[in-house]
């Protein structure tokens, strides 16, 4: 699956992140809701786990949802809202999640 930022922003201005439409192309794309996505993306190193990180403001409080898609299995699950912004995702391999890191 080939993943594509497009169409960022600053989420303010002078901020280090972004707020971008998403596009996904392959041989099978999930259908995600329409979310504003936050450009960090983690592919799992056997490339079957795609982890992509949606804003999630409530209230003026900036948060964020980690959407993890399996491309084998053709379904996505969403966690649960975290506050605080997300700098980047690693795999935990042991687990079978993504792991996000806070600013």
């Amino acid at each position: 699956m080939k993943v594509e930022f497009i169409n960022c922003q600053e989420v303010r201005m002078g901020s280090p992140y972004k707020i971008c439409d998403l596009k996904l192309e392959g041989k099978w794309v999930p259908v995600l809701p329409d979310e504003d996505w936050q450009d960090v993306i983690c592919i799992s190193p056997c490339s079957r786990f795609v982890g992509l990180v949606a804003w999630d403001t409530q209230k003026n409080e900036p948060g964020f949802i980690v959407y993890t898609i399996d491309i084998r299995e053709q379904k996505y699950s969403v966690c649960d809202r975290m506050s605080g912004c997300c700098s980047d995702l690693t795999w935990d391999p042991d687990a079978s999640v993504f792991i996000p890191h806070l600013a």
